[in-house]
């Protein structure tokens, strides 16, 4: 997001901008071939270099990269690194997620909606692009049988954009998992939804809440309401279904007032 500044930065030499995987590559062929002199890389796309005291950053290509197309090499990765205990996810709040040898799975990228803090405006240009069911069910299948896996927390921005696809996913790990939603989407779909949600083995639903002000919500251009808010935690705190999910209200040094004497709506 901040290319220069990053590049000008004594300690760093070159960057890639955007989605990296390909870039990457290449810079790294051509500093092989041809050695580290910025003169061999300035011509890659998405490539940041420093050339004869000047900051050099070649545009990002429009087109954004097939998910299809990439998978973790998890054959050359130390698996048991990236396994760990439900208790260190998020921080000193932990998750609901009470297992070890849990995942963190990121089977998308980008987000259709506008916070007006969030990254992916500029990142993603609020495009989403998920990587399909088959593909991701496959993967968690035999990460479960090589490396026993038993949960998986999904890191998505927006797990629950594809609802089908999302669906389809769950419906097929076999094992204990917890993702984020929209406080709209849980909302308009209902006790139905969360039903559903239970018989696949959720265990949690992490809420982005981030306001209970209906001024700061609307400052935030989060497109939901205090309604959706006071109603997403009612399905999952009221219902029979209330241990399928959990309410974290995510807004960093602050409480479900937003802003410093903010009153709550």
């Amino acid at each position: 997001m901040l290319p220069h500044q990053t590049l000008a930065n004594p300690c760093v030499d070159f960057i890639v901008t955007g989605e990296g995987e390909t870039p990457i590559v290449e810079l790294l062929q051509t500093i092989v071939a041809k050695g580290t002199a910025a003169a061999a890389v300035r011509d890659i796309a998405a490539v940041g270099s420093k050339l004869d005291g000047q900051l050099h950053v070649n545009a990002t290509p429009a087109k954004l990269p097939d998910l299809e197309e990439l998978s973790p090499a998890w054959h050359l990765l130390p698996v048991e690194r990236y396994l760990a205990s439900g208790k260190y996810f998020y921080s000193s709040l932990g998750s609901r997620v009470n297992l070890d040898r849990v995942l963190g799975l990121i089977t998308s990228r980008g987000c259709p909606w506008r916070c007006a803090y969030c990254y992916n405006q500029f990142a993603s240009r609020r495009a989403f692009r998920g990587v399909s069911a088959a593909k991701i069910s496959e993967e968690v299948r035999r990460l479960r049988e090589q490396h026993g896996v038993s949960a998986v927390v999904f890191e998505d921005d927006c797990f629950f954009t594809d609802r089908e696809r999302a669906l389809t996913i769950v419906r097929s790990l076999g094992v204990p998992w917890s993702a984020s939603i929209r406080a709209n989407y849980l909302a308009s779909w209902g006790e139905e939804f969360i039903r559903e949600l239970e018989a696949h083995h959720c265990v949690e639903l992490r809420i982005g809440a981030e306001s209970g002000s209906p001024r700061v919500l609307k400052l935030m251009a989060k497109d939901i309401t205090v309604d959706h808010i006071r109603r997403s935690v009612e399905l999952c705190t009221t219902s029979r279904h209330q241990r399928a999910s959990r309410f974290h209200a995510w807004r960093s040094g602050r409480d479900l007032g937003g802003h410093a004497g903010e009153p709550i709506a």
